[in-house]
């Protein structure tokens, strides 16, 4: 589900549709296996209830959780400015409106307990959220957790983004006592050559495996919400510290932010020279997807650049907006 340009991406298509059901990663995930996805003529993947509900991480829909409301019309004239500043623009996290009724109708259509399940809190300053999920839901989320703390930090380690000396001074307490048990210089190793570091770092994938334990959350009958696994709360913080890591030394770095903004701003001007004249621009399969409505020409459009990578969004950029870029024979 995720865009090109990732959180960047994300951030610019939420924004062209914004008025127009918006758009976030989850939720186009959602959508990829119960609707695009052509394994079968209508049902997407045509996947078992129980493995799409895995895939609802946040199981409310964009309505319910966004909190900031603007008109199409509004919509289209703040959107058409490729130049805009991301964290007003961030989504909620939710699925997308036109897939409730799939999940009302379909996948929580036995489920008694959905009603609570779906509830959202209201947060000051933010969009409102999410407090539940599925036992299923719960896995995917923890493991999604320790892949993004551990391999992303690995990734960073690899190429060179994180340095020994600004590492050793953030790495947890606990976790390099562990890691000691099982060489006497862990953060050495880290930064050694690959088989090394690729050893330990499935040390640390171990050690957060087996933090995690199965909850008990009140309030509920059915065993898909009754149970919820969870990481310890020492390891919760300390995986939370690997991520920070992460961000404090590479994501927030200037040379990483201005990739991600100058992605937005592809995917902003893609979306409105697609929107602009779509029967020219865009391929013959996906323009008979369009609807008689601005809403549906905008949702395919939107769901045409979600499926694109960073290079084939770059490459198209360039073949509509660089005069010496593109040619006749390029195959889009």
């Amino acid at each position: 589900g995720h865009p090109p340009f990732g959180h960047g991406g994300e951030v610019a298509l939420n924004r062209c549709m914004l008025g127009n059901g918006g758009f976030e990663g989850n939720g186009q995930a959602l959508r990829i296996v119960t609707r695009l996805e052509k394994y079968s003529e209508e049902h997407g993947m045509d996947l078992t209830r129980r493995a799409v509900l895995g895939l609802i991480k946040y199981p409310a829909c964009y309505d319910d959780t966004n909190t900031f409301k603007i008109s199409q019309e509004e919509s289209q004239n703040l959107s058409a400015n490729p130049i805009f500043k991301a964290q007003k623009f961030k989504p909620p996290k939710c699925y997308l409106n036109e897939e409730h009724e799939i999940v009302k109708s379909w996948v929580s259509s036995e489920l008694n307990d959905w009603e609570k399940v779906s509830e959202v809190i209201e947060c000051e300053l933010e969009h409102n959220k999410t407090v539940h999920k599925s036992f299923d839901a719960s896995i995917m989320e923890v493991a999604d957790d320790i892949a993004y703390g551990v391999h992303d930090l690995e990734d960073c380690i690899a190429l060179g983004k994180i340095k020994i000396k600004d590492f050793k001074q953030r790495l947890p307490k606990q976790l390099r006592k562990y890691l000691k048990r099982h060489t006497n210089k862990p953060v050495k190793d880290l930064f050694s050559g690959s088989y090394k570091r690729k050893k330990l770092i499935g040390k640390m994938v171990n050690y957060f495996i087996k933090a995690t334990k199965i909850n008990i959350v009140p309030g509920f009958e059915h065993p898909l919400f009754k149970y919820k696994v969870e990481l310890s709360n020492e390891a919760k913080n300390e995986l939370d510290k690997l991520k920070d890591i992460v961000k404090e030394l590479v994501i927030e770095k200037p040379e990483v932010q201005h990739l991600e903004f100058k992605g937005q701003k592809i995917v902003t001007e893609l979306f409105h020279a697609f929107k602009t004249d779509p029967e020219r621009l865009l391929q013959p399969v996906d323009y008979e997807r369009i609807g008689p409505n601005d809403e549906d020409k905008d949702r395919i459009i939107c769901d045409y650049i979600a499926g694109m990578t960073d290079e084939y969004a770059i490459t198209r950029y360039k073949n509509l907006f660089e005069p010496r870029s593109g040619s006749i024979f390029d195959r889009l």
